[in-house]
C-alpha cells in the first residue's frame, strides 16, 4: 500500500487557489514513482480513502463520464495550473477536487472534508450545501445556469464564477466568511446580495449591469471592479469607505456622470479607460495623490491640456508687454559706473552678476554687460537667462529683454502629445518672437526677465528713456 507521508497546503498569492498536494512513499506496491497515480489506485486499495468520500468520487465520475483513470491524485509536483480532473487528499478525506463536465455536481457536497472545490460546465443548476470546510469555490460554466443555491458553507471565503448565464444575481448575504467575490461574464443586470462587512474585493466584469442602486453599503470593500459593463451613471454609489481601487473602464459613461467624493474618502486608483471620459469624474477634482488611469493616447492630450493651461497662465501673468521691434536706436547713456561678473555655472551654463549706475538716460541705449566667451557659451545662440530690475529717481525708463517661446512646443516636452493633435491647440498667442518690455518710475521699479541681447561678440541691455530724458538709474543683472 502506498503511505501518505505528509501532505502540503499552498496559498498562492495572486490567484488565492488552496491546493493540498501530497508525497508519497511507495513500498511493495509495484508502482514507480514516476507513473501517474489515479482514482484506480483508491479501488484497488493502494491509497486509503473514507469510504463515504471514495463512493461520492465514484457518482461524481459516472455523471461525468470520466473513467477512474481519468481522475489523477496529484503530488507535489502538481501546481494551481493543473487542468482538471485531479483531487487532493489530506489523511483519507478529500480535501481538493477539480471536474469537469458536471451536469448535476450535487454528490461533491458528499465531500465533508472539501476544502477547494473546481467546477467546469456546463450546469442546468448548482446547488451546493454542507460543506463546513469548503474555503474556495470555482466554477467556468458554459452556457445557461438557473440558479445558484450556496447554503451552509461557514468557512467559504473565495467565490469564483464565470461563464454562468445566471437569471437572477444570487444571495450570497450569508456567507459570512467571504472575503473575494468574483462573478465574471454572467449576464448580472444586478449587483449580488452582499452582507454589510466582510467582502474585501468584488469583481463584477463583462456583465449587463446598467447602474449601482443595487450594491449596498459595504464596510469592509477595498477593490471594486465593474469593466465592461453597461454603467451610464453614478449617482447611486453608496458609501464605501475603505475603497481604494474603482475600476469603472469599457463602461459608456454618460457626459454628466460625477462621483460623490465624500462616499469614496480611500480612493487611491479610479480607472477610466474606454469610457469616454478624458479627465477625472467631477466630484474628485481635488483628490490628493488620486491615480488616474486613461488609455495612453488620452492621458497625453489630458497631460497636454493641463501643462498647456499652466504655461498659458504663467506667460499671461508677466508683468510686462511684448513689443515685436525694438524703437528707434540713438539714444545715450552718461557718466556711467558699476561692472558685471561673470563665470560658469552648472552645465557649463554662463552666469553673470552686474550692478550699475547712470545719471542719465535718452532715447534707446545699450548697457553693455560683457562679451562673449568660448568658456562662457550661451545655449540657443543668446544669453543667459537673467532677472533684470531698474529703478530711476526721476521721470520714466524701459527696458527691453529678449524673449522667444512656443507654448504648444513646451508643452508637447512634458506630455508626448503628437505635434498634430497638438497644433490643434494653438491660439494666436502661443507663438512669440521679440521682446518684452518692463517701465520703471520713480515709485514703482521694473523687474523683468527673459535673455539679454548680441551685438556681434557684445553681451547688452537695451534702456529707454520715455517722454524725453530719465536720471539716476540703477540696473541690476542676475542669473536665473
Amino acid at each position: 500500500m502506498i503511505k501518505l507521508d505528509r501532505f502540503v497546503r499552498w496559498w498562492p498569492g495572486s490567484a488565492g487557489l488552496l491546493a493540498l498536494l501530497v508525497s508519497f512513499g511507495l513500498s511493495g506496491c509495484g508502482l514507480s514513482s514516476g507513473r501517474e497515480i489515479t482514482f484506480d489506485a483508491v479501488l484497488e486499495g493502494q491509497v486509503a480513502l473514507d469510504s463515504e468520500d471514495g463512493q461520492a468520487l465514484e457518482r461524481l465520475l459516472a455523471v461525468a463520464g470520466l473513467t477512474s483513470r481519468e481522475l489523477r491524485l496529484h503530488g507535489p509536483e502538481a501546481s494551481n495550473t493543473a487542468a482538471p480532473p485531479f483531487f487532493a487528499i489530506d489523511g483519507d478525506r478529500v480535501v481538493h477536487l477539480a471536474l469537469e463536465g458536471l451536469g448535476d455536481p450535487s454528490a461533491a457536497s458528499q465531500l465533508r472534508g472539501l476544502r477547494s472545490l473546481h467546477l467546469e460546465g456546463p450546469f442546468s443548476t448548482l446547488d451546493l450545501a454542507d460543506l463546513p470546510h469548503l474555503a474556495r469555490l470555482r466554477i467556468d460554466s458554459r452556457g445557461e445556469l438557473g440558479e445558484l443555491k450556496l447554503a451552509r458553507l461557514p468557512d467559504l471565503e473565495e467565490l469564483l464564477v464565470h461563464g454562468a448565464r445566471l437569471r437572477q444575481a444570487p444571495d450570497l448575504s450569508q456567507l459570512d466568511a467571504l472575503r473575494v467575490v468574483a462573478l465574471s461574464d454572467c449576464g448580472l443586470r444586478s449587483f449580488p446580495r452582499l452582507a454589510a462587512a466582510g467582502v474585501e474585493d468584488l469583481a463584477l466584469p463583462s456583465n449587463r449591469i446598467v447602474n449601482l442602486e443595487t450594491l449596498v453599503p459595504q464596510a469592509d470593500l477595498e477593490r471594486l471592479q465593474l469593466s465592461g459593463n453597461q454603467l451610464q451613471t453614478l449617482a447611486e454609489l453608496p458609501l464605501l469607505p475603505r475603497l481604494r481601487v474603482l475600476d469603472l473602464s469599457d463602461n459608456p459613461l454618460a457626459p454628466e456622470a460625477r462621483l460623490d467624493a465624500e462616499r469614496l474618502p480611500a480612493l487611491a486608483t479610479l480607472d477610466l479607460r474606454r469610457t469616454g471620459w478624458r479627465k477625472v469624474l467631477p466630484g474628485l477634482e481635488k483628490r490628493a495623490g488620486l491615480r488616474l488611469k486613461l488609455e495612453e493616447a488620452v492621458a497625453n492630450e489630458v497631460a497636454f491640456e493641463e501643462t498647456l493651461a499652466k504655461i498659458r497662465h504663467q506667460r499671461a501673468s508677466w508683468a510686462s508687454e511684448r513689443v515685436a521691434a525694438l524703437p528707434k536706436i540713438g539714444g545715450t547713456l552718461s557718466k556711467s559706473s558699476g561692472k558685471c561678473s561673470w563665470r560658469v555655472g552648472s552645465h557649463h551654463r554662463a552666469r553673470v552678476s552686474c550692478r550699475f549706475s547712470f545719471a542719465q538716460l535718452r532715447g534707446l541705449a545699450s548697457a553693455r554687460l560683457g562679451e562673449t566667451d568660448l568658456t562662457l557659451p550661451f545655449q540657443g545662440g543668446g544669453g543667459p537667462q537673467v532677472r533684470v530690475t531698474l529703478r530711476v529717481s526721476q521721470g520714466q525708463a524701459a527696458v527691453y529683454l529678449r524673449q522667444e517661446f512656443d507654448s504648444i512646443a513646451d508643452a508637447r516636452l512634458v506630455s508626448g502629445l503628437d505635434q498634430q493633435t497638438a497644433e490643434t491647440f494653438r491660439q494666436a498667442n502661443d507663438r512669440f518672437s521679440g521682446h518684452r518690455r518692463a517701465v520703471a518710475s520713480p515709485s514703482s521699479p521694473a523687474a523683468i526677465t527673459g535673455e539679454p541681447d548680441l551685438l556681434g561678440s557684445r553681451v547688452v541691455l537695451w534702456i529707454e528713456a520715455i517722454d524725453g530724458t530719465a536720471e539716476d538709474l540703477e540696473l541690476i543683472v542676475e542669473s536665473l
